[in-house]
């Protein structure tokens, strides 16, 4: 069990739970607005819901801070997504989102 701190005071001498890992994949779902915050496993969380973002082509807000931000900046540029960059987040919009029209953007990420 890690001690990161991460923000916040954690006991681990508390009793915990295990929690099921599924795949946003899994659900199937018909849409999806994903904001996605997780500590050094970014890009497993992208995979894991690949098939989910091809599909719907969700705007993403994504952390990168403790993940490689150059690997998730070039997958989703594969994917079709214009990458802005948010401080340490990322904002990702696909090209075929309407949505782009009214996002004036100043510098796409690097």
């Amino acid at each position: 069990m890690g001690t990161e701190f991460i923000g916040q005071a954690v006991d681990y001498a508390k009793p915990t739970s295990t929690v099921k890992q599924i795949t946003i994949d899994s659900l199937k779902l018909e849409r999806l607005i994903c904001s996605r915050s997780t500590s050094r496993n970014g890009g497993e969380v992208l995979q894991g819901a690949a098939e989910t973002i091809a599909r719907c082509k969700p705007i993403l807000f994504v952390e990168t801070i403790k993940s490689d931000k150059d690997t998730i900046i070039a997958a989703l540029r594969n994917e079709g997504y214009r990458v802005l960059p948010n401080g340490m987040n990322i904002l990702a919009i696909h090209e075929s989102d309407k949505t782009l029209e009214n996002v004036g953007v100043v510098k796409e990420a690097a």
